[in-house]
This record gives structure tokens, sequence and C-alpha cells, in this order.
């Protein structure tokens, strides 16, 4: 049933009332002419029960408007307080865009208090060139068709403030007969958003300028690894343009030799979700290339990110460095097989050709000219198969071929190397000797290698490899390889026939430093004796005879006396001091101590001496040997530990030294160590060095007695000198 109004219950009750009102007077005045009926009583008491019903409903109706009332005064507060807390500015204006009210945020960003706001046209708040268009809106607003403005993007000038953009939507309010009643705005800041959005922008660009212009190969592909988009380097290095690239997949770049790994690298890199290496690819002309790559995966849901370079000529290099590598190995190889001069001629020849034909290959064969120059003997082969070796020992051993019709003896008259890239097996027959053919028949020549052997000016044989299959022919480089080691293999020949003229004179240099040794001894001894005998006495007398005329001086009494007493007081130290130094110097060219008591002892009074005037601590330690060494001995290890402790107090800045004399039944060794800065001792016999005398003498004094000597130096760790001698005891 429809609701009556509460107005129109008002009034139907107040008219009920009046008309009760009337009804009980026209009662009361008939009931005092002639008296009322029971029916008229009846009809009053239903209308006082309709007037009581009605004033009941008022009263209902009064109540339910009291608590829609307090609902509404609570949403009012509910929505006042959204309007207030809202982020977002918020205003409301009249239809003329007048400022009604504002919340705190729109008082913040226009700079302003509410009270100023209120009554102040918001057109004011925006800078010169979006007045006009603002008014155009505010049209738009006021035609009761168009009831809200999205996004109109403005530029808000706040007082006495840097002017922002903002983001302003409006709103028209209507009432429930469909008329205008006000406008609501939400003002929105977007500085930093536009901020964003320009250094996304500049961001963008700069990407799509390193995509563009980069000089690695960049490759975009998706989940089926079709390519989606590539950069011009891409396109660059494979040959394609950017079109043809997107019609392809990842395999069709992929040599058909290696689609398996390809594949199964894809696999990987889905499982992974990155991968980095190396891969071969093929461009559109078919040529390969070896790619340095980087992939990540879903850099973009299912958009798949690869980066590639081309490491082609890097590889190579590589490739050629590696094989420089290998042959100068092989080159140290064969001059440490030289250094070991205890080896014999032939290991040598064995060693020599195994390198060769390992690096080079397959077969090697080296020769030596015979003393009339007419035939050439092989002196050594090799080949990898143990069979193919065994069969050329059968053809080769002990079997000379003519220099004048041997392609080996070619290479000797003509002094060059010969180099066949490409030999076809009939031809070959005719060109070698008939004792070869059958080598030819078994194993085969495909491409031949021949070098001299040069010994200064001479050529005193060959060395020569053979390929065993076709395609791989011998190229420069391997030829000037070879020859390296033959130059090398012909050397050691002059070094062999020089290592015994050389031993010889190491034997007679060695025998000339003992001697040299032995001398120095005799003179320091006799230049002792000379001081001693000589100088010693003269001073003794100019000292006694000084000291007679101090005596007589003292019983003159000249009026030069005064003069002359200073200068013999400084006559007479002069003497004692010349004549302490004498005796220094007596004991270091013959220390007594090392004739009377030994080693040991000479060391601990040397020891003590030096002590006293450096500024560093001396410690020996060690005993005698139980039978006294030689004299020859002794004196070498004194004047080496001599000649260390001037170093030590020279260069090494020590604070200590420790002396250390250890013997057994076969030699005797003597350590000078200290704590000083130390050096590089690799720099030792460098020829940049400058010349480390005192070091060289050591080791000659230890190589005179049969002994060595070695110096053992890290820079901040101190020095350790090293003497070791043989046991040489007085018989």
């Amino acid at each position: 049933m429809r609701s009556v109004p509460l107005d129109i219950q008002i009034q139907n009750a107040l008219q009920l009332a009046n008309a009760l009102k009337v009804r009980l007077s026209q009662t009361a005045a008939t009931k005092e002419t002639d008296g009322s009926s029971a029916l008229e009583q009846e009809a009053i008491d239903d209308e006082i029960a309709q007037l009581v019903r009605t004033l009941e409903t008022v009263r209902a109706a009064g109540k339910e408007i009291q608590s829609q009332n307090q609902a509404l005064a609570a949403e009012c507060r509910y929505y006042q307080g959204l309007f207030d807390l809202a982020t977002d500015g918020c205003l409301i204006t009249d239809a003329k865009g007048i400022i009604q009210r504002a919340n705190h945020a729109a008082v913040t960003l226009l700079n302003h208090t509410k009270e100023t706001l209120e009554g102040t046209p918001f057109v004011q708040f925006l800078v010169d060139n979006e007045q006009a268009v603002f008014q155009t809106y505010l049209a738009r607003l006021q035609d009761r068709r168009l009831t809200r403005i999205k996004n109109w993007e403005v530029q808000v000038q706040p007082i006495d403030q840097q002017d922002f953009p903002a983001m302003l939507t409006g709103v028209a309010v209507l009432d429930e007969e469909d008329r205008l009643t006000g406008l609501l705005w939400q003002l929105r800041d977007i500085s930093e958003r536009k901020q964003i959005e320009h250094d996304l922008q500049e961001s963008r660009r700069r990407l799509q300028a390193l995509f563009d212009h980069t000089q690695d190969a960049i490759l975009l592909a998706n989940d089926q690894a079709e390519y989606v988009d590539v950069n011009p380097a891409a396109c660059t290095l494979l040959g394609y343009r950017r079109e043809e690239l997107l019609c392809l997949k990842l395999w069709d770049l992929t040599p058909a030799t290696n689609l398996e790994t390809g594949q199964k690298l894809w696999k990987e890199f889905n499982r992974c979700g990155s991968l980095a290496g190396e891969y071969e690819m093929q461009r559109k002309d078919k040529t390969k290339i070896i790619a340095d790559f980087r992939a990540v995966a879903n850099i973009i849901p299912g958009l798949h990110l690869s980066v590639l370079r081309d490491i082609t000529k890097r590889k190579q290099a590589e490739k050629e460095i590696l094989d420089q590598r290998d042959r100068a190995k092989a080159l140290a190889n064969v001059s440490d097989i030289f250094a070991q001069s205890g080896l014999d001629a032939k290991d040598v020849w064995h060693q020599i050709v195994r390198h060769a034909a390992k690096q080079i290959g397959d077969v090697c064969v080296m020769t030596l000219l015979s003393d009339d120059g007419q035939w050439l003997t092989p002196c050594a082969y090799y080949h990898a198969d143990p069979e193919v070796l065994d069969f050329v020992h059968s053809l080769l051993a002990s079997d000379p071929s003519r220099v004048a019709s041997s392609l080996p003896g070619q290479v000797v008259r003509t002094g060059k190397a010969l180099c066949i890239s490409e030999i076809p097996q009939e031809q070959i027959m005719t060109r070698i000797e008939s004792k070869n053919r059958p080598f030819i028949k078994k194993v085969g020549i495909h491409s031949l290698l021949i070098v001299p052997l040069r010994a200064q000016d001479r050529i005193i044989g060959t060395l020569g490899l053979s390929r065993d299959t076709p395609g791989s022919p011998y190229t420069a480089d391997q030829q000037l390889f070879l020859q390296q080691i033959a130059d090398r293999a012909a050397l050691f020949i002059e070094n062999a026939r020089l290592f015994e003229e050389v031993k010889q004179q190491s034997t007679h240099l060695r025998a000339l430093t003992r001697r040299l040794a032995e001398v120095q001894e005799v003179e320091r001894a006799a230049l002792a004796r000379e001081l001693h005998d000589q100088i010693g006495q003269n001073l003794t007398g100019l000292d006694l005879n000084l000291t007679i005329i101090q005596g007589q001086l003292a019983t003159v009494s000249d009026p030069a006396r005064p003069f002359i007493q200073p200068r013999l007081d400084d006559s007479l130290t002069l003497v004692e001091e010349m004549g302490e130094r004498i005796r220094n110097l007596m004991s270091e060219l013959m220390p007594p101590v090392l004739d009377d008591y030994g080693l040991v002892a000479a060391l601990q009074w040397y020891g003590r001496k030096v002590a006293s005037r450096m500024g560093f601590t001396i410690t020996v330690r060690g005993k005698e040997p139980a039978t006294r060494l030689a004299a020859s001995t002794e004196q070498a290890l004194f004047r080496i530990t001599q000649e260390a402790l001037t170093n030590v107090a020279r260069h090494a800045r020590a604070k200590a030294v420790t002396i250390t004399v250890e013997a057994d039944d076969s030699k005797v060794c003597l350590v000078i160590a200290d704590n000083g800065h130390g050096f590089i001792a690799s720099d030792i016999g460098q020829k940049t060095a400058r010349p480390r005398w005192g070091i060289m003498m050591m080791a000659e004094r230890a190589k005179a007695i049969g002994g060595r000597c070695r110096i053992e130096s890290t820079p901040g760790q101190g020095t350790r000198v090293v003497v070791q001698v043989p046991l040489v005891t007085v018989s």
C-alpha cells in the first residue's frame, strides 16, 4: 500500500479534529434542546477513534523522520570526512565557478586558507592561457546534458609558488528536479607523474638509441624461437635484412651439423632462464661465424633477449696464439734437451723428432751428412703409430741416401728448405729412391717438408716431415717452426764439441781461482809481517822518542813550551791511533785466531769486532769440527763471511745477523742470515743489473775449493748466504 505523506496525514488529522469540534458543539446544543440520540453518539465515537488513529500515525511518522534525520546527519559527517581527508584536492563551487568549500589537500595545493578560498573564483588559480579553456568547460558543466568533464590537464598557479601540472575533473551536481545546484572539482597534482613520464620517455629514447647503434647484435625472440625484433648490428652480423630476420627462427641460423647442440641449448635456456657462452651460427651467405652470446629469458613475459658478438677473428687469433705457444713450448723443450748436457746425442735426436712430429707430424726423420759430404744417414725418426714406426725403422735404419739423388740431398745441395704442399701418389714414386717406395705404398706421402740442419755457415744434415693423409698441407708457419727446431738441433753438435773445451777451461779457472786465493793469503801474511816488523817497529821507536822528548820538555822552562806541549800530546795520540789501526789491519790480513783456534772461534772474534763498529748484533752458532778443517777451507769460509758482513753493513739495513756453521761426514755448511730489507735474488746475473762483485767473489771462492754459494733473498724478508763445501780436514 502506498504510504501517505506526513504533511497530508497531519492535515487530515487537523480536519478530523475541527470536524469533531464542530460535531461536539452541535451535539451539546442539541442535547440542550431535545436530547441526543444514541446514533449520533456512535458517529462521534467513530470520528474520535479515527482521529486517534490518525494522531498515532502522525506520531509514528514523526519518529521515523527523526530517525531518518539522524542517519542523514551521520552520513553527512561521513562524506564530510571523506571530503576533508581525500588525498586529491576537492573543491565545491557554485554554477559560476566561485569556490564555496575546499578540503585540506586543495588548500595545500593552492597555498591558501579555507577562509580566503571561499568566495574566490577557481579560474584565478589557473595560468593565463588555461583560463579561456576553463570557461569553455564551465559552460559544458552548466549544460545539464554534460554533467562530467574527465582528465582535463591544466597548469595550476598557486599563490606565491611555482605553477605545476594537475589533472582536473569536474562534476555537475543536480537536485531531484534536475536543476544545477553546484559543481564538484577534483584536483590532482601530477608533477611527479609527469617527471616519471618524461624520464621514461628519455629512457626509452636512450634505450632505442642504444638498441639501434650498439655494435653488438641484439635479437628478441618469442617462446617458439621466432625472432620478433632485431637491431641493425644483428642484420650486419648475419647478412640479412630486418624483414628477412623477422621471418626466421633460431634454427634457421644454426648450421645443420650444430642443430642438435642448438636445440639442447634452447632447452637449457628455457630451464635456467639465462645462458652464456659461444655458439656457431650461419650467415645468409652460408659462411659460419662464432658468436659470444648472452641470453636472458622473459625480459617481458614471452620475450627473450640475446646479445651476440662476433668473435670469429678472435678465436682464430687465439688458435694461432695457442699454436705459437705450443711451438714456443716445443722449442723451449728442445732447448731444455740441449741444456741437459748429461743426455747422449742419440737420445737428444729422438726427443727432437718426437717433438717435431707431435707438433706438425706425421713422420719425422733426421739425417746427418757424412764427412765426405756424399751421404745422408738417418739418425732418428718418429711416428705416433708404433706399427708405422717399426716399418720406418725397417726401411731407414743404417741405410744412407745419396746426396746427389735424394730429396733430402737436394736440400743439402741448395741450402734451402723443400716444401711440397700436395703430392699426387703416382708422381711421388718417380721422385724418390726405390728403397723408399714401400713406405709410399704402405703409409703414403701427401705433403713433404724438409729443412737443412745449419751450424753457422755449414749444412750438416736435414730434418724432414711427411704427411700421411691428404688435405692438410704444411704451411709457411710450420716450415719456419721446423727450421727453428733444425737450427737448434744443429747447434747441439757445436755445443757438444765445445762442451769438453768449456769443461776443461772451467777446471783450469777453478785451479787459477784457488791458486789466486792461496797467493792472496801469502800476500796478506807477508804484508802483515811487513807491518809488524817494519812499520810497527818504527812506530814503536817514534813513540819512545816522543815520550823521551815529552819527559825532557817537562824540565825545561822555555817560553815556547806552552806552544810545543799540545802538539807533542797530539803526535803521541796519533802514533797510538796509528798503531791500533795497524794492529787491526794485521788481524784482518792474517787473523791469528783463525790459525790458532779454528773457523768458529775466528768468526766469533770477527763478529764481536764488526758488531762493535756497526749498528747490528752478530750471533755465531756452531762448533768446530772434530777434526780441524784444512787451512784453505777455513780461509775461504772466513773471507766469504767477511765479504757477506761487508755487504750487510753497506746495503741491508739489518738489525741482527746470525752466522751458522754445521759440518757432517761429507760437507761443511756456512749460513750468514740477516733481517734486512732484502732484494730480488733473481736479479743477480741479469745483464741489466749492475755488477755485484762481492757476490761474485764469494761464489768464486766457494768454487775454488769445490763448493758452491747461493743467495736467498726476498724484498722485506732479509737475505741468506748459503755456502756448502766438501769436508777437507788436516791430514
